[in-house]
Formats: structure tokens, sequence, C-alpha cells
């Protein structure tokens, strides 16, 4: 992403070691941690922090569909938007309404798989949630419709319940994924890598649990917890087997 909403390509001569300007593309807005997608047939810039969509549309980028949040203070309203009518802009028409299950929307962004789905950890409990399109519109814009979960932490639902021992996890800190730091990545067939820190925190930069997580497809729809690994780097230099800290998993 360049300055002042253009978006620079740029091809690169590894011999030379040269960066060559390819195009340049105006109108592309706050592209935070953008994603290259392609679907079939069609190439997308899906925005981590921003939930906003751009579709590739002959030699320009577009504004293509985009997840909103309205109103100045809680209860906020929450919108799918896809640019049916190709104008550009968001019209009322083109909204529509979106049920949040928890803190979907988190500070950090959430994680678009391959499928043009965003993925997303809630904050305010133990499960993970998926928004998916439902098809596109005739223009190549997602449809999205609305949340479905994923999956249930299994260690935190069995820290909430009381029944959780020395092996799965009553040494934890956490029954949510209650910090910004987190992510979960992977594919609806291949299961999930879900980071998440959790405990009390130090401070901003600093938390006193870090654990990364696999979850496999377990052959009835929903997927099983493989293994669970981590464990925080609490004085000096992290030794082997432990996390300073972490936001993305990839």
């Amino acid at each position: 992403p360049g300055q002042e909403g253009w978006l620079t390509p740029f091809k690169i001569d590894y011999e030379r070691h040269q960066w060559t300007v390819d195009a340049v593309w105006p109108d592309v807005g706050d592209l935070r941690r953008p994603v290259l997608i392609h679907r079939d047939g069609r190439s997308y810039l899906a925005c981590k922090l921003t939930n906003t969509v751009y579709r590739l549309d002959g030699t320009r980028w577009v504004l293509s569909a985009r997840i909103l949040r309205e109103g100045d203070k809680a209860p906020y309203k929450y919108f799918t938007w896809h640019d049916a009518n190709g104008n550009g802009r968001i019209d009322d028409d083109e909204k529509s309404p979106l049920a949040m299950p928890g803190a979907l929307l988190r500070y950090h962004g959430n994680n678009w798989l391959a499928d043009l789905s965003l993925l997303a950890l809630n904050q305010a409990g133990p499960d993970i949630w998926r928004l998916a399109p439902n098809g596109f519109d005739a223009r190549g814009n997602p449809v999205f419709g609305q949340w479905e979960k994923v999956l249930t932490d299994p260690v935190f639902a069995a820290r909430k319940a009381g029944t959780a021992t020395a092996l799965t996890g009553a040494n934890e800190l956490a029954e949510t994924y209650d910090s910004d730091w987190g992510q979960a990545c992977g594919s609806v067939e291949g299961g999930f890598y879900v980071n998440a820190r959790g405990g009390r925190s130090f401070s901003a930069n600093e938390g006193a649990q870090y654990k990364i997580s696999r979850y496999v497809p377990d052959g009835k729809g929903g997927y099983a917890l493989r293994w669970r690994t981590g464990r925080a780097a609490l004085q000096g230099l992290a030794k082997p087997g432990e996390i300073y800290g972490s936001i993305h998993v990839y």
C-alpha cells in the first residue's frame, strides 16, 4: 500500500536487485494487513484490520465488500455490505443486518481464509466463528451470510465447568480468548492452528500465558483438539520451548 489511498505493485529483478514500479492504482483506501485471495477466476484483497474486501476489476482494484459497524457507542449495529450497483459507495439498500454472537471484530484483526471467509476468535467467549460468502453477485462481489460457529476450545470449557485436570488445562490461566493477542489460521478441510494469549497480563506487551493449539477434522463435521503447546518466557532470554509473545499465526 502506498500513500493517500494509492496501491503500487512492483516488478522485482532478483539478479540485479532492482525494484520497478509496475502500476499505480488509485482509490484503494485503508488497506491494513491485506491478504491476496484468488477464487473462481477472480482476485481479491481482503484486509484483516478493516474487514474490507477489494476486487480486481480489469486493471483497477475496486471496493467490493465490507463488514460495517455503526453507532457512536454500544450497543453498535453491524451490517454486511457488497457493492451491488458498482458505484463504489455504501448505499443503504446494499446493507444486510449482521448478528454478532460475540466480540469478534478484534483490535489486531482476524484472518481471511482461502475461500474468502473471515475466521474470528470470540474475545468474550471460548469459541471461534467463521463468516463466509453465501454467494457472489453479478459483479463478483462476495455476499456474506451470518456467522457460524467453527469450534469451542475444550480446555476453556473444562476450566469453566470445573472439570479440567492437571493434564488437560487445570494449570492454565484463561477460560476465554480474552486477549487481543490471538489469531487462527488454516482451512475448513484441513483444520486450524490457533494462537492465543491468556490470563492476567503484566503489561500491554507482556502476557502470562501463550498457547498454540492444533485442531483437526473429527470426521463428524467438527474439529478435535490434537495438541496444545506454549510456555511464556517470564525471565530474561527465552529457553527452548518458551514464547516471548505472539499475535499472528500463519
